[in-house]
C-alpha cells in the first residue's frame, strides 16, 4: 500500500509519509520477509528513488527515499551495499543529481553502523575498500569540481564514513594526521569550506 503513495502526482507530504512508512516496516519486518521477497523490495525501492530523481521530485522525499534504499541494501548484506556505493559514485562522476548521490552514501554508513557486531565486521570492510573514493568524491565538492552547493550535507557525509569502524568501539576510518599524509587535498578543501563566510551549516 505504501508502495503506491510513492508515484507522480501524490502531494509531497504524502509521498514522504509513504517512505517513512516504508523505511520503519523494514526495520521491524525485514528479518520476517523471504529471500525473493527481500530481492524484489530492493529492486523496486531502487526503481522508485530512479523514477523520483528523473522526475524532480523533492528533496524531502529524495532524502527519505535515500535512506529507504540504502537501509535495504545494508540489509541485503555487502555485495548490495558495495554496490549501491559504486552507483552512487558513478552518479556523482557523471555530475547528475548529487543531492540524492550524498544522501544515499551518508545512509549508508549510518546504517552500516548500526547493524548488530557480526553483520558490521562483516560489511563494514568492504564499505571501508570503497572510501578513497567516498573521500575523493567529498573534496571534489569541496574544491568546487562539484556542484558546490552540497558542501554542508558533504561534509556531514563525510563524518558519517570517518565514523566507520569495524569493531564498533568507536574508532576513526582516519585520523588528521592521516587524513593530511593520505587526502590532504580533502583536508584543504575542509578547512577551507570551514572558513568560508557561506557555509555557516558547517560549523
Amino acid at each position: 500500500v505504501c508502495l503506491a503513495l510513492l508515484v507522480p502526482g501524490q502531494p509531497t507530504e504524502v509521498q514522504f509519509y509513504g517512505a517513512n512508512t516504508i523505511l520503519k516496516k523494514i526495520r521491524e519486518q525485514w528479518g520476517g520477509l523471504s529471500g525473493p521477497a527481500r530481492t524484489h523490495l530492493v529492486d523496486t525501492l531502487n526503481e522508485r528513488l530512479q523514477s523520483m530523481v528523473s522526475q524532480s521530485v523533492p528533496q524531502l522525499v529524495t532524502g527519505r527515499m535515500s535512506i529507504v534504499v540504502s537501509l535495504s541494501a545494508v540489509l541485503s548484506g555487502e555485495e548490495a551495499a558495495a554496490g549501491l556505493v559504486q552507483r552512487a559514485l558513478a552518479m556523482a562522476a557523471a555530475g547528475s543529481h548529487l543531492n540524492v548521490v550524498v544522501e544515499l552514501l551518508t545512509a549508508v554508513a549510518d546504517e552500516a553502523e548500526q547493524l548488530e557486531r557480526g553483520k558490521r565486521q562483516a560489511l563494514v570492510p568492504r564499505l571501508i575498500a570503497a572510501a578513497p573514493e567516498v573521500l575523493a568524491m567529498v573534496g571534489a565538492v569541496l574544491a568546487g569540481r562539484l556542484d558546490k552547493s552540497h558542501a554542508a550535507s558533504s561534509c556531514r557525509c563525510l563524518s558519517a564514513w570517518l565514523r566507520l569502524d569495524v569493531s564498533g568501539a568507536g574508532g576513526r576510518l582516519l585520523s588528521l594526521g592521516d587524513m593530511y599524509s593520505q587526502q590532504g587535498a580533502l583536508l584543504e578543501g575542509l578547512l577551507a569550506a570551514l572558513g568560508d563566510d557561506g557555509n555557516e551549516a558547517l560549523v
